[in-house]
């Protein structure tokens, strides 16, 4: 890869196009810059990747970037702290392809970001990067005010599988009632046994919901003891009631 600091004439002029009036051509000079793998590049790759509108055109220039992935590290992390809020999604997004772990702990501070789309996206990378150590950070998001935003996060810690419950089953604990609810969500995509008793203890929550979500972690978990503590339990809300009778009358079936 060359280290020269101004791209060769074919360099310039593929960077010139990336403005083009013309997604082709856009998406064109996006690929023929990665098969450059120049330095000088980056920058430039980076900017159009922030300005672009066009879905496929921003995946030629996210492949470009990967495949120019060592000088592009440092100033994709650096624009995870961009004021634009497109800027950190973008750069979020690119680093989750290349997967350098180095990239860990800039990707958790954006667990905490205003821009819920953002957040998303940050969950998604650490994710995809196998960073257990993000687990903490993804439970504080726990209860999220953005509904795609709580998805991502419940898948991401899907990902962790096992390594996320015993900070999930804390999580059923605490006082936001949102959280625990989604705590719980997160619980049946693992469905891990280990979470059975602290389930059932939820049985007893004061909010219905969260009562609701236990019902179904319990029902997706499917394990023997949890029928038992459904069918004896009692609850005062109907919609509560109706749950824990289809889940146990279709456990009796079987």
């Amino acid at each position: 890869m060359s280290n020269a600091s101004h791209s060769n004439p074919p360099a310039a002029a593929l960077i010139n196009d990336l403005a083009h009036p013309d997604r082709s051509v856009r998406g064109r000079a996006a690929i023929a810059l990665g098969e450059l793998r120049e330095d000088a590049t980056v920058e430039p790759l980076i900017a159009a990747l922030v300005a672009e509108a066009d879905f496929f055109v921003r995946e030629d220039l996210t492949w470009a970037l990967v495949r120019l992935s060592e000088p592009a590290l440092p100033l994709l992390i650096d624009r995870l702290r961009d004021p634009d809020p497109a800027a950190r999604h973008h750069s979020a997004h690119v680093l989750s392809k290349i997967g350098d772990p180095r990239a860990v702990e800039a990707l958790i501070k954006r667990l905490a970001d205003v821009d819920a789309i953002v957040v998303s996206k940050a969950a998604y990378a650490l994710a995809a990067m196998g960073a257990a150590r993000a687990i903490p950070a993804l439970i504080a998001q726990l209860g999220h005010p953005a509904s795609e935003t709580r998805t991502a996060i419940s898948q991401a810690l899907e990902r962790f599988d096992t390594a996320a419950v015993p900070a999930l089953i804390t999580a059923l604990k605490v006082d936001h009632t949102a959280a625990r609810e989604h705590a719980a969500d997160a619980l049946a995509l693992i469905a891990d046994p280990a979470a059975v008793p602290a389930l059932i203890t939820m049985l007893a929550d004061p909010e219905a919901r969260v009562r609701l979500a236990a019902v179904t972690a319990l029902d997706h978990i499917n394990d023997p003891a949890a029928m038992d503590a459904l069918a004896d339990h009692h609850d005062a809300d109907s919609t509560v009631v109706y749950l824990i009778q289809r889940v146990v009358e279709r456990w009796r079936r079987r």
